[in-house]
């Protein structure tokens, strides 16, 4: 169990790295035209992010439900709970702009801005804490 969890932890910190310098770098090489196709190619790849991101961070909110909260600390469940919590709000903004722009020209609900920013917060933090979750076993 510990080698899925890195490998899904390292696939989760790789994406955060790489779409923090693509975001970071792109104003350096475009213009903001449209037909600006490499963010579409990575929608797949920051999809599946996002799906091992919430099914992650659901998986250790549960685990630490069964434990019961008097036998963790606020520490330990409050970070368990941001975890989780941003990566349901990570989803539902991900996945609805995706979709709202599979469908069109409508504009996304959200700027796309605040979704890579968020997109690159919550994978690295649960990339980060699956990595020592693989570490323990």
């Amino acid at each position: 169990m510990g080698v899925v969890l890195r490998v899904f932890s390292g696939y989760l910190v790789v994406m955060a790295l790489a779409v923090w310098v693509h975001y970071v770098i792109t104003p350096l090489y475009h213009d903001g035209s449209s037909g600006f196709p490499i963010w579409s190619v990575f929608n797949w790849p920051m999809g599946a992010s996002v799906v091992i991101a919430l099914g992650a961070s659901a998986w250790g909110w549960w685990r630490q439900r069964g434990e019961g909260r008097e036998s963790v600390g606020w520490q330990a469940w409050l970070s368990v709970n941001m975890r989780f919590y941003g990566s349901l709000g990570l989803g539902m903004a991900y996945l609805n702009n995706w979709f709202v722009g599979l469908r069109g020209n409508a504009p996304p609900s959200l700027d796309w801005g605040l979704v890579d920013t968020l997109f690159v917060v919550v994978t690295l933090s649960v990339g980060l804490w699956l990595w020592g979750c693989g570490r323990r076993g």
